[in-house]
């Protein structure tokens, strides 16, 4: 079975990197860009942890993953685009595209 690190290691550098400029383009606070780097690089790990492991404790890894990436989408529809306005029309729609891709 062929494990691709590059993959997981592209992901675990720049989707971080794509989120911290989200926040800081929204002006988010210290604790939402902690929380969603950090359930970022978990969703990240499970997918690394699931690639490796057998079936049935892949589909666990996958769901935890899964998990982890529900709790990030909800963190930038609900606290980027925040009520304050910072970002406007341009931090939705690079919220939605990084959603979408």
């Amino acid at each position: 079975r062929v494990i691709f690190w590059a993959r997981s290691l592209d992901w675990i550098v720049t989707t971080p990197l794509i989120l911290v400029d989200l926040a800081l383009l929204s002006r988010a606070d210290t604790p939402t860009i902690i929380s969603l780097v950090g359930n970022d690089v978990l969703m990240v790990i499970c997918g690394l942890i699931g690639a490796l492991t057998v079936a049935p404790y892949k589909y666990m890894w996958w769901v935890a993953g899964l998990i982890f990436f529900i709790i990030v989408i909800i963190q930038l529809l609900q606290r980027l685009n925040n009520a304050e306005g910072y970002g406007g029309d341009a931090l939705k729609g690079l919220s939605w595209l990084t959603i979408i891709c």
